[in-house]
């Protein structure tokens, strides 16, 4: 699950000029963060028509990235996004994000399939095109709402949870890789933000990601869908995101049911 804030937490921002215009720039985090954007950011100018490598160079990271996605999708050279657009595509986002979340609950509130064959759930397939539609949307959310790449590689790293739920690997080797990824995460997260209200969501997430690569008519997968719920209802009621804690309320409701149930069959 995500929040509809998660991906747009506010960063420092500064004034560059380009061609006698001020923009706003979004500063990039420090460490890690900065390495992977100016990267990304390098790679998709010089392969671009409009930037050169001499550019590049000398104007640094003077575009915003909105005025980058305007280069690569529409061909112009605007910089500019007028009100209504700006708050069309906030909007657009919105729903993505909404529609993902949606699926999640939907996941969480499917019977369990066969412990054996997950690949043949649809429980399963919910948390992963749930999960996918929440990389989307925080991808969206970088480019046109000055979010962080550290969030599309976090959701990533959760749907790719997902998507090992479904999959041969054992669920030792499994919960192993994905406590591993959460662990580099969550060392990364402390880097970037000081805020603790993040770190509630990263843990929330990471719980999601451990809970996806249990096995079915467990204690510990419902257990860790609850408990990573739940966080995140928590950080969405701290955002104010009032639908985002709702759905992610409904998210660990029908997480825990699962969880009772499974811990009444054990003790049949």
């Amino acid at each position: 699950m995500l929040s509809q804030s998660a991906v747009s937490l506010p960063i420092r921002s500064s004034n560059s000029t380009l061609n006698g215009t001020v923009y706003i720039v979004p500063s990039i985090p420090s460490g890690g963060g900065r390495f992977l954007i100016d990267l990304i950011y390098f790679i998709l100018y010089n392969t671009t028509p409009y930037c050169s490598l001499k550019t590049w160079f000398e104007q640094g990271l003077t575009l915003s990235r909105r005025c980058l996605i305007n280069k690569l999708l529409f061909r112009t050279d605007s910089c500019s996004v007028q009100k209504k657009e700006a708050l069309n595509m906030s909007n657009f986002i919105f729903i993505i994000g909404l529609l993902g979340a949606i699926m999640l609950v939907l996941g969480s509130a499917w019977p369990e399939g066969d412990a054996d064959k997950p690949a043949k759930s649809v429980k399963s397939w919910l948390f992963v095109i749930g999960a996918s539609i929440m990389t989307m949307y925080s991808v969206l959310g970088y480019f046109f709402k000055d979010g962080v790449i550290f969030f599309i590689l976090f959701q990533l790293f959760t749907t790719s949870a997902s998507i090992l739920g479904i999959t041969r690997i054992s669920s030792r080797v499994s919960t192993i890789i994905t406590l591993i990824s959460g662990a580099v995460f969550l060392v990364w997260s402390l880097m970037l933000f000081e805020s603790i209200v993040t770190v509630i969501f990263i843990f929330g997430l990471i719980g999601i990601a451990i809970g996806y690569v249990q096995p079915f008519h467990t204690v510990r997968k419902s257990f860790f869908l609850a408990i990573g719920g739940a966080l995140i209802a928590v950080f969405s009621f701290i955002e104010s995101s009032w639908i985002f804690f709702g759905l992610n309320v409904f998210f660990a409701i029908f997480s825990g049911y699962y969880m009772v149930k499974a811990i009444r069959t054990r003790k049949s």
